[in-house]
């Protein structure tokens, strides 16, 4: 028995269906991911805790619409809750669109949704810049079939440059830091031993970095509220001055040992 198409060469064929096999078991799935139910697929990862989190009933409708007549034969096979992430997983990898650690339910496919839905004027432009017209996603040819796929869309995002219009987008209008800046960064810091103002933060350092910030404008505001006839300006010279004040102590004893030593 010949090994089943891979999804490139499904799609070069013409075929409208592929075969994806979970634990022994295969299923025919629409090769055109498009014709999924991507409604379902979306809403059945959910993010807690900042991370991406399965949801077990919305990845139990969407099988049972993806699969049709074959939905009780799934059920038949695998009528374990613990199934179904892992079939989705196997399901999406069968369509090409195979995920990482980071994916929950279903491979890529719930986070390519977001980044299309979130993004969509980036993810053109992004597209154009390798020559594709995302508006080809909704064209098809002389034999009805769709002239850009979502797992053609999902590679080649995954691949563009890093300086492209979605990676900009992404990082809040910002290009990504290139391995030079990077690089130069690391100078600075070993020079300067801080870190470098426009280094990359881990979402944990985010957070202690706004924590700090909220604590130092609450200690402003608590000041203020003890001596609320200053001025900001008085404030600030109320706190420049004590300051001075170890300097200023320092110095005078630095002049009184000068004088000891000259005596």
């Amino acid at each position: 028995m010949p090994p089943p198409l891979s999804p490139q060469e499904a799609e070069a064929t013409g075929e409208r269906h592929i075969t994806a096999t979970f634990r022994g078991h295969e299923f025919k799935l629409p090769l055109d991911v498009d014709e999924w139910p991507l409604d379902e697929v979306f809403a059945s990862v959910g993010v807690r805790d900042e991370k991406l989190h399965p949801n077990h009933g919305q990845i139990a409708f969407a099988l049972r619409r993806l699969l049709g007549g074959q939905w009780i034969d799934f059920l038949s096979a695998f009528p374990r809750r613990r199934d179904l992430v892992p079939a989705s997983q196997a399901f999406a990898a069968a369509a090409g669109l195979a995920g990482d650690e980071r994916d929950a339910a279903f491979g890529a496919l719930p986070r390519l949704l977001y980044i299309l839905a979130t993004y969509p004027d980036a993810v053109e432009a992004g597209l154009a810049e390798v020559g594709i017209d995302y508006r080809d996603r909704w064209h098809f040819d002389g034999d009805g079939r769709r002239r850009l796929t979502l797992r053609q869309i999902c590679v080649r995002l995954t691949y563009l440059k890093p300086t492209n219009a979605l990676s900009i987008a992404m990082n809040d209008g910002r290009a990504p830091y290139s391995a030079t800046e990077l690089l130069l960064m690391d100078v600075y810091e070993a020079i300067a031993r801080v870190a470098h103002p426009s280094r990359p933060m881990t979402a944990d350092q985010a957070k202690a970095r706004d924590e700090k910030q909220k604590r130092t404008e609450q200690a402003v505001q608590d000041y203020r509220k003890r001596h609320p006839e200053k001025s900001r300006t008085q404030t600030a010279l109320d706190i420049a001055r004590a300051n001075a004040q170890p300097r200023k102590k320092a110095a005078q004893h630095a002049d009184s040992q000068e004088a000891q030593h000259q005596n």
